[in-house]
């Protein structure tokens, strides 16, 4: 049996939800520019061999990963809590 598209999972309200959906876009969107910002770092230090590339590259990465992390940690946390954000 198929869920319907806009339920909501047992234990969550809407608000929770809500909230979840937007950490979820802002992950996103975090992810998304750090991925240009360390594209950016790498054609400055490979191509423009700019000794500023090396550093924006490393934090792209870091700022990339650890939205990811948090976003996923709140998501378990919301879990184990059963309140949510």
């Amino acid at each position: 049996m198929s869920r319907a598209a806009n339920t909501v999972p047992a234990g969550m309200s809407d608000a929770e939800l809500a909230a979840q959906k937007k950490r979820y876009r802002l992950t996103l969107l975090t992810s998304a520019v750090c991925v240009f910002v360390a594209f950016g770092g790498v054609y400055g230090h490979v191509t423009l061999r700019q000794p500023w590339g090396l550093p924006l590259f490393a934090l792209a990465m870091v700022t990339g990963f650890g939205a990811q992390i948090a976003f996923i940690w709140g998501l378990v946390k919301a879990n184990r809590t059963g309140k949510g954000v």
